[in-house]
């Protein structure tokens, strides 16, 4: 998520997941706490990231919520910056900037969303940690990216189309292409 406005000079990242309790009249946000595959605190080493950056603009969506199960929330891409705050990506592409680099993403993540109870959304305090698992893609995988559109089908296909990357030689540019993972 980004802590910012459009005409901002610089974003703030956090790692900060969200979920909304509706109803006719209200809605109640809890923050969710999240860690890594086996419930621990996330750890950003060299050798890999236990949990996903702090991005934005990554594609998300749902699997297997059915019946008694919370299922998973899927996330792909995005785009991150250095540090805690930096120039703000989606002003410098709208400006199409070459001045401003970002590091646009391509890992896969889910998130059990098993412990997820409806006491944590309908009063908005979450005590279970729902662990990250990054998930291995064989063979060819989409180019980092922000912005992309990503579908389920029944079938548990995955498809991720379009978005936006960034490269220090080429500057922004838009992606048409689609991936299906199985």
């Amino acid at each position: 998520a980004e802590e910012s406005n459009i005409r901002a000079s610089s974003a703030t990242l956090s790692s900060s997941i969200f979920a909304g309790f509706f109803t006719p009249t209200s809605v109640v946000f809890a923050q969710l706490r999240t860690g890594n595959a086996t419930g621990g605190a996330c750890a950003y080493v060299s050798n890999g990231e236990t949990c996903p950056v702090a991005r934005r603009d990554a594609a998300v969506s749902i699997m297997d919520n059915k019946g008694g199960s919370n299922g998973y929330l899927l996330m792909f891409g995005g785009v991150t910056g250095v540090g805690s705050t930096y120039p703000s990506p989606l002003l410098s592409y709208l400006k199409r900037s070459k001045l401003i680099p970002v590091t646009p993403l391509n890992d896969l993540w889910f998130l059990d969303l098993e412990g997820l109870t409806q006491e944590c959304l309908m009063h908005g305090v979450c005590t279970s940690v729902l662990p990250w698992k990054i998930i291995e893609v064989p063979g060819k995988r989409p180019s980092p990216r922000w912005g992309a559109s990503m579908s389920l089908d029944s079938f548990a296909t995955l498809f991720v189309t379009g978005g936006a990357t960034y490269d220090s030689t080429g500057g922004y540019s838009e992606l048409d292409d689609l991936f299906v993972f199985r």
